[in-house]
């Protein structure tokens, strides 16, 4: 055996091979304006700063043609120990369990333009202002693995407040366009971005703006906007509440705090990437902070069923002990899958929010209600809902609405929002079934919130051909509203 002289080992980290290991890890425009705000707002939280003007944060974007250029600037107390909140995976500068994972600033500034670095951060503390200096640090630009410098300056630098802190970046259009909603591959022009990027944080922040911890802007150039929370649309019964419970998840008590109900159902569009609020599920917020919105079925079991879409439960986790919270990943767009913690969260909802009853579509709801309307109009026999057509034939087609009259009879095809040319075939159908059967309708009618004009064209022409034993059809559009309903309050 040959023994040699022991030898230390070469493996000292290079700066920017650190920082390009963790450029991947925010993958959207607001992760990384998320991840500075959290910053900002554990600084306040911290120092409980007092007036309101102190808890500000504020987001300067420029479109200057070739980059998007950023200012994330607040007004808290400064950076302290810049060495510290610049190494990767330090913690000790941690205000609050926001600062968790001692990688949120690091890996926002390690994001920008995907390895093309220009960034600056400006931050004073109450000495800085005591001293009327400001401390400037810059990214490196000649040699690869040249540390970040930093440098004392005279004044306040870019800051609006005597304290707090502002990180300049440019990014690039290809990085801002990912404000845009998933899948849309539909050119957004940059204030529609921003406006975006304004209804993202007001949902990611509802409760803590609600609260008012922290006021957040977005000035875009064309306008300063302050940013509103976003609330879901619920029902006409509204949530149910539980009121602050404390549970151990497994490691130190937890205040949560429920609500639950069932969603108002519109069609305007949801901020992207949390789950749009119509579509329910569970969201569940860390001190009022959201940071991930599942599906039911993934804590109910896989219980949940299409009739579910619109239940929505949201849970609020607070507690200052961040071992006590279940983990999340480093993006904070979700949590650890599988930790204890977390299951036990799940355990808990299990036990306190009971699923809601399977409910009817909207759709049959609504022709409920119009059943029932039409059962005590003048000379009417029979109404039935889901009544066979194409007996002859045993193919198992039921019309939405059946209604026979003294001498007539009609069929109704009913939608819930605009109604389409295929409507109009489907209440062909059901004439023809009815007619092969042996018992003609009068009239076959196709009733909607309001009706397309490819719809309209098409039931003009099927009122100038017939059916196969050669009665013309009889098509008519209407809508709830001339029925007397309102699709709304149903």
């Amino acid at each position: 055996m040959c023994t040699q002289n022991a030898f230390p080992i070469q493996n000292d980290p290079k700066v920017r091979e650190v920082w390009n290991s963790i450029d991947c890890s925010l993958h959207r425009f607001s992760d990384i304006i998320c991840a500075f705000v959290d910053n900002s707002l554990s600084n306040f939280r911290k120092y409980a700063l007092d007036p309101h003007d102190s808890r500000k944060v504020r987001i300067v974007l420029r479109d200057d043609g070739c980059w998007v250029n950023v200012d994330v600037i607040d007004t808290g107390t400064g950076i302290r120990d810049i060495h510290t909140a610049l190494t990767p995976g330090c913690c000790d500068g941690a205000e609050s369990p926001l600062n968790e994972h001692g990688m949120g600033l690091k890996q926002a500034l390690a994001c920008f333009d995907y390895g093309c670095y220009s960034w600056s951060i400006q931050t004073r503390t109450p000495e800085d202002n005591q001293l009327d200096r400001y401390l400037l640090v810059e990214v490196p630009r000649s040699p690869k693995n040249a540390p970040f410098m930093g440098q004392y300056l005279a004044g306040a630098g870019k800051l609006i407040h005597p304290t707090g802190t502002a990180i300049s970046f440019r990014c690039s259009h290809q990085q801002f366009d990912t404000l845009r909603p998933a899948g849309d591959r539909a050119k957004k022009s940059f204030y529609t971005l921003t406006e975006r990027l304004v209804e993202e944080l007001g949902f990611i922040y509802a409760q803590v703006l609600q609260r008012g911890e922290m006021t957040l802007e977005v000035d875009d150039g064309l306008r300063n906007r302050v940013v509103r929370s976003r609330f879901p649309l619920w029902d006409k019964n509204g949530p149910q509440e539980i009121p602050g419970v404390t549970c151990d998840l497994g490691v130190g008590p937890v205040e949560l705090v429920c609500r639950y109900g069932l969603l108002r159902s519109r069609k305007e569009p949801f901020p992207p990437c949390q789950a749009p609020t119509e579509t329910g599920g569970v969201e569940i917020r860390c001190n009022g902070r959201m940071v991930q919105q599942v599906p039911l079925g993934q804590v109910w079991n896989g219980r949940s069923c299409p009739r579910h879409n619109r239940f929505l439960v949201q849970v609020d986790l607070r507690s200052q002990d961040w071992n006590a919270l279940p983990p999340t990943n480093f993006s904070k767009t979700g949590f650890w899958e599988g930790d204890f913690r977390l299951e036990a969260l799940y355990a808990w909802l299990r036990a306190n929010v009971p699923l809601p009853a399977p409910e009817e579509p909207e759709e049959e709801r609504l022709v409920e209600v119009l059943a029932r309307n039409k059962a005590v109009e003048a000379g009417v026999i029979r109404v039935a809902r889901k009544e066979d057509t194409y007996r002859s034939l045993d193919l198992g087609v039921k019309m939405d609405l059946f209604v026979s009259y003294q001498g007539k009879s009609e069929a109704y095809e009913a939608k819930m929002g605009c109604s389409r040319p295929l409507d109009v075939y489907v209440l062909r159908m059901y004439w023809d079934g009815c007619a092969l059967d042996g018992r003609p309708l009068t009239q076959g009618v196709l009733i909607a919130r309001h009706h397309s004009r490819e719809a309209a064209a098409l039931v003009e022409q099927m009122n100038s051909i017939t059916d196969p034993t050669g009665r013309p059809y009889r098509f008519c559009l209407t809508t709830w509203e001339d029925e007397g309903i309102d699709p709304d309050a149903v």
